[in-house]
């Protein structure tokens, strides 16, 4: 694999371990916290209209991303850079979400899924770039 592709997979592969784990911890602080004036139903219902649309946000990019598999380095490249801007927002809404919440148990499952798609998405991210060239060391 070239270096600018292993180098973008090393930067993914930190951004989707490391914002998954604090959005866990914001939630099991928020569950520690619950009934303190960071929860409010209104936050909470504008962020989880927001996650919603940066979920729907990440689809055709990540379809572009493995599309880009069989095409240019470049190409591939530029649409995980995509990619991982709008995995990002999508943890940094997710965070709002966890922040703000009336109802924390609930409000775990949705971490679990975000956290889901970061690391299935992780995966997705090795195959494309291993696709075609060497295999990561």
């Amino acid at each position: 694999m070239p270096p600018a592709s292993r180098d973008a997979f090393r930067r993914f592969t930190g951004v989707v371990g490391q914002s998954p784990t604090e959005m866990v911890a914001t939630c099991a602080e928020a569950q520690r916290f619950s009934g303190t004036a960071t929860q409010d139903e209104a936050k909470f219902q504008e962020a989880r209209e927001a996650l919603a649309s940066e979920s729907r946000r990440f689809v055709t990019p990540s379809k572009l991303f493995v599309k880009s598999a069989t095409e240019s380095e470049d190409t591939l490249l530029q649409c995980l850079s995509t990619c991982m801007k709008l995995m990002l927002l999508m943890v940094d809404v997710t965070q709002q979400v966890v922040r703000h919440t009336t109802t924390p148990l609930p409000t775990q499952n949705v971490v679990v899924k975000v956290r889901d798609v970061a690391t299935t998405y992780q995966s997705t991210v090795r195959a494309a770039l291993c696709a075609g060239w060497t295999i990561l060391p």
